[in-house]
């Protein structure tokens, strides 16, 4: 067994050459195992959503055949940008060790209930100085609780990148990513009711919109990668059909020099 110390885009990789005899000739086994040396390389991930128009998307995709590199169709949207005529929605990155995992948030905490107990009068009224005369049902109907929250849920609005990256072998970079947009639309009604004295009681639930991708990509170092295409929210928080937001994910492997 004859072990072999390489470097290739700066990353120490273990090769393992085993020799054995097969009929009267020699025959060579080759393994490579990747070893990366702590704090050898860093990995820049990129992540970026474009807006486009549905028929934009379409005749940009149309007959062509899907590459690994796709850094030409990034160059082809990064065009209609300048024309005004795509927009760029957002753009989250972070950089991190090979084998490393990354969480990123630019957002606001939503605080809502999610449990509620229901509308009550209270089990005794005592009303002092008018020994229970003259008290009208408008003076009861002052003591009814609302429906009154008991549980809650938070959920995070705004940008979210979590992603795991590690440099192979042949210098690609296998990546586990989930970048999530959230937004909250507004509120809906869950439930209306009246309590025996007629109040109206509503209970709202808050309506979230999100764009969400998990996947897992092996990217060329410094190309770009479409990773999905997503269908944004409407001015009234509704889907959108007419609009697309394409998904650019790009990872640049940087050694680092001592």
């Amino acid at each position: 067994m004859r072990i072999e110390l390489k470097l290739m885009m700066g990353i120490a990789v273990l090769a393992a050459m085993q020799v054995l005899p097969v009929a009267g000739q020699v025959k060579v086994i080759r393994s490579t195992l990747p070893k990366v040396e702590p704090g050898s390389v860093m990995i820049h991930v990129q992540v970026e959503y474009i807006g486009v128009t549905h028929e934009q998307l379409t005749e940009l995709t149309f007959m062509r055949k899907p590459k690994a590199d796709e850094t030409d169709l990034r160059q082809q949207v990064q065009g209609l940008v300048k024309k005004g005529e795509a927009k760029i929605v957002e753009t989250m990155l972070g950089v991190v060790t090979s084998g490393q995992k990354l969480t990123t948030q630019s957002v606001r905490e939503f605080i809502y209930p999610t449990e509620y107990e229901p509308a009550e009068l209270p089990n005794t009224v005592r009303i002092d100085g008018r020994g229970g005369e003259g008290v009208s049902t408008e003076d009861l109907s002052r003591l009814i609780t609302p429906p009154t929250p008991t549980a809650f849920d938070t959920r995070n609005v705004g940008s979210t990148l979590e992603f795991e990256a590690t440099v192979l072998t042949d210098g690609t970079v296998d990546l586990r990513i989930a970048p999530e947009m959230v937004a909250n639309t507004g509120n809906t009604s869950w439930l209306v009711m009246k309590d025996p004295m007629e109040n109206k009681h509503e209970i709202l639930m808050p309506v979230f919109y999100t764009n969400l991708i998990n996947v897992r990509l092996t990217i060329q170092d410094g190309s770009y990668a479409l990773a999905a295409t997503l269908t944004p929210k409407g001015k009234n928080g509704e889907v959108d059909y007419e609009q697309k937001m394409m998904v650019f994910v790009k990872a640049d492997v940087v050694p680092i020099r001592k």
